[in-house]
């Protein structure tokens, strides 16, 4: 398997002591960060061990952002599958606007001071709603023509719920009780799911062959697709866990666990790593 991790423009890994900032300046995901993906995918999908027909796009929480802007932009790209660990679809579930409509101010704060602006539910301006758009995941997975696997644990690593406690406090399937959008548990994989099935996706499902969701099922407050137990950092599934994908290794997903593709002949023990980052390009091992 060949796993090319990278930095964005502008971006650094800060846990990392060898690790080297990229040139340019931060985008956050947009459109930007989004091509200049789509230059990484082009570049290994040129090199000689790369087999183009078998390459696959991994993206963690916010990632979705850029990973699903760049594949619906970007349609003649080789990438096969799209693997999302519990990304938000757009600027509410971004924000944190359920946290605060619940009145819970901390991540809801952290994110406003890095972003320097508010969801479009609460700004409404254009200059806003066109800053967002690049920026809302929602807006371009329809378009990908890929296989599309998300991943979504029962307690999701950034949005509540955190436990059964919580259930009364955010479930509003009919918007929030003076005004806000509606939310209830895990939502945000309910609406980017059916997005990708209504916007043509192929191959569309959420987790792996134990949770016994069905390909290209379609979701809603009464009708949840089956989650992941505990947390997404919590699934070791036969190896140590690999902090890159959310901790998910997935270096053990064959056939029955990846959405289908063609074998690969590609070698393996070959690795290229550029800078450590949550954007893995990875091309799939043998699965014959």
């Amino acid at each position: 398997m060949v796993v090319v991790c990278f930095n964005a423009e502008g971006r650094i890994d800060t846990i990392a002591p060898d690790d080297l900032r990229s040139e340019g300046e931060e985008d956050f995901n947009g459109f930007r960060h989004q091509d200049g993906l789509a230059n990484v995918i082009e570049y290994v999908s040129a090199l000689t061990y790369v087999e183009r027909e078998n390459i696959g796009l991994k993206s963690q929480s916010f990632g979705i952002t850029m990973a699903a802007g760049c594949l619906g932009r970007h349609p003649d790209l080789p990438i096969q599958y799209l693997v999302d660990g519990e990304g938000p679809p757009f600027s509410f579930v971004t924000c944190h606007g359920p946290r605060f409509l619940a009145g819970d101010l901390q991540k809801y704060d952290t994110v406003k001071a890095i972003f320097g602006r508010e969801a479009t539910w609460q700004d409404g301006s254009q200059e806003n709603l066109d800053w967002w758009y690049e920026r809302e995941a929602i807006n371009f997975i329809g378009q990908f023509r890929g296989s599309y696997l998300r991943l979504q644990a029962t307690w999701d690593h950034a949005q509540p719920l955190e436990s059964q406690a919580e259930i009364a406090t955010y479930h509003h399937p009919g918007g929030w009780p003076g005004g806000g959008p509606a939310w209830w548990h895990n939502k945000h994989t309910t609406d980017i799911v059916n997005a990708a099935i209504g916007g043509g996706v192929p191959w569309v499902r959420v987790n792996l062959p134990p949770q016994g969701n069905a390909v290209n099922a379609t979701y809603d407050v009464d009708n949840p697709p089956t989650y992941l137990p505990g947390r997404l950092a919590d699934q070791a599934v036969g190896r140590p866990r690999d902090p890159r994908t959310g901790g998910v290794d997935l270096r053990h997903l064959g056939p029955t666990s990846l959405p289908p593709g063609p074998a690969s002949r590609s070698r393996r023990g070959r690795t290229s790593r550029w800078s450590r980052c949550a954007h893995p390009i990875l091309v799939r091992p043998d699965t014959r």
